[in-house]
């Protein structure tokens, strides 16, 4: 049977009247694709998350009663939850209390089938809990310890050392594999090769897309994060010459820094390439496609990537009529503003050429 799942929200902007209902439907997408049956959505409305639940207290009684009620196994928060307070929602609600980013790592973990990906989720995972596991050895080891020097600070401290030095092995390893593939990727440039990486956002086409210019067969789906660790081909072009075209890890609105730096080597791609084909579904609705737009173009904008170098790929066309699709595009405009763009669909193979 599928865990039932109970999604929180505290809503801090009071002027916010559609970005938050979209940002909950990810959540419920990303629940579903983890394998989760949603019992139900609560959204609070705030100035600020409280210091202690997220929530108010007057809140956090209403969200016990519903996980009594509705049988609920986990409560999922759309915010980042400090140690703190998932120690102590978790003490209250006498129930699994995660939030989205420990979500997408749930994700991660039931896609990842290769030793890169499952070294970037483990050392995401430790990066997250880490506080946590220090906050309950803290209270474990040393609220009782008889004196100076006893036993429970000792093993307070052999914990806390046990995780570090996990963290620092892993991490060390991940720097083997991109000093490698650092290396490559100069190799490559020293002999002329043009890097173009598909990135964007998730279940945008964006594997259909380097099948069809490869004529690979990688696995596709709808789910998030079918891609993990880049996918590479080589391409001959008459007038360019070689092209390395590489899939990489598509991302999700609001995809926590932290979580985005573990996976440094896929950026690493991204980052270092001649150009991006940044794809997104144009036929999402009309403020949820601006959403994703705006939130992945200011994430590569962080990472240093110049709009010169971007492409807005814009697929699934062949879903929208063309009235549907000057819509959208009026939408994006001010968001995309300079940068280049271009209709297509896969599906269809409608403007690939």
């Amino acid at each position: 049977m599928k865990e039932r799942a109970l999604l929180c929200m505290v809503k801090t902007n009071v002027h916010d009247h559609h970005l938050y209902k979209i940002q909950l439907d990810e959540l419920k997408r990303l629940a579903i694709a983890a394998g989760y049956e949603i019992a139900g959505k609560i959204v609070q409305v705030r100035k600020k998350e409280a210091v202690d639940y997220c929530v108010g207290k007057g809140k956090l009684k209403e969200i016990k009663e519903i996980v009594k009620n509705r049988n609920v196994d986990v409560v999922i928060f759309y915010n980042i939850l400090s140690s703190s307070q998932k120690h102590r929602l978790q003490l209250a609600l006498k129930t699994r209390v995660i939030d989205r980013y420990e979500l997408t790592l749930e994700i991660f973990a039931s896609s990842a089938s290769d030793l890169l990906s499952k070294l970037q989720i483990t050392l995401a995972e430790l990066v997250k809990l880490a506080p946590l596991i220090k906050l309950e050895a803290s209270m474990k080891y040393k609220k009782h310890r008889p004196g100076f020097k006893a036993f429970g600070e000792y093993a307070y401290h052999s914990k806390i050392r046990a995780i570090h030095k996990r963290m620092k092995n892993i991490k060390k390893k991940i720097e083997r594999i991109q000093r490698s593939k650092e290396l490559e990727i100069e190799r490559r440039i020293n002999k002329g090769g043009k890097i173009v990486c598909i990135t964007g956002y998730y279940n945008a086409g964006k594997t259909s897309l380097f099948n069809l210019l490869t004529g690979l067969n990688k696995p596709v789906s709808d789910q998030p994060f079918t891609t993990l660790s880049s996918k590479y081909s080589s391409l001959m072009n008459n007038r360019i010459g070689r092209i390395y075209l590489v899939d990489t890890i598509g991302f999700v609105l609001d995809l926590d820094p932290n979580l985005i730096k573990s996976f440094q080597l896929n950026l690493l791609d991204i980052t270092r390439s001649h150009l991006l084909l940044v794809m997104f579904d144009i036929s999402d609705k009309p403020l949820v496609l601006k959403e994703k737009v705006n939130f992945t173009l200011n994430l590569l904008r962080s990472l240093d990537i110049e709009d010169d170098k971007m492409l807005i790929v814009l697929n699934k066309i062949d879903k929208l009529d063309d009235d549907k699709i000057q819509k959208r595009l009026y939408e994006i405009k001010p968001v995309i503003k300079n940068l280049d763009y271009i209709l297509i669909s896969v599906t269809k193979k409608l403007n690939i050429e």
